[in-house]
């Protein structure tokens, strides 16, 4: 009854608190920050997380995502809240939305100040068609990687993405049918 609740309750919250510690040192690692730098920034994670419904641990491993993904003159809390923020409008988990944001601003030779219309883009393709965030997660690197070398504008690829998707093909069957005909451009 209560005292098994309260078991685990307790026992949530202490993994909760070694998988934050461990996202933290990793985080440490890349950035090369002191300890007390990096506790400060636990501190302004733990809040952002509690601004934006989102979990210490959550915001720690899209902070890993941030660090590995960009170089060190990047305002990565500025990254890492439009991240949060798509995340909870997407209902996905930050370091997904991390991932798929600033994979494409990386691959397509953007700006991180264009990493917020990127963002409204996508969740007009979330919202349009039947692509989640978990779907752009899983597969579109390859997309975007294909798109690029055949030389495929980014909302050009978007467009095509909602289209297919709209009509009838599930996210999966149409991120892989784009990227293979991207392919073949570029094989051309």
């Amino acid at each position: 009854g209560l005292f098994n609740s309260l078991k685990q309750s307790i026992t949530e919250s202490y993994k909760e608190a070694i998988d934050f510690e461990k996202n933290m040192s990793m985080v440490q690692t890349l950035t090369g920050g002191t300890k007390q730098e990096t506790n400060k920034l636990s501190k302004e994670l733990t809040q952002m997380g509690i601004n934006l419904g989102k979990t210490p641990t959550e915001m720690a491993k899209g902070m890993h995502q941030v660090q590995s993904m960009t170089d060190k003159s990047v305002d990565s809390m500025k990254v890492l809240d439009q991240s949060t923020k798509m995340a909870v409008a997407s209902n996905s988990q930050v370091n997904e939305t991390v991932a798929v944001g600033v994979g494409i601003v990386n691959a397509f030779g953007m700006s991180m100040d264009d990493l917020s219309t990127v963002y409204d883009k996508l969740f007009k393709v979330i919202d349009i068609g039947d692509v989640s965030m978990q779907d752009m997660y899983q597969s579109m690197g390859t997309l975007t990687t294909s798109a690029v070398r055949a030389n495929v504008p980014f909302d050009e690829m978007l467009g095509q993405l909602s289209f297919l998707t709209t009509n009838g093909l599930d996210a999966t069957s149409a991120i892989t049918a784009l990227a293979r005909a991207y392919d073949g451009i570029y094989e051309k």
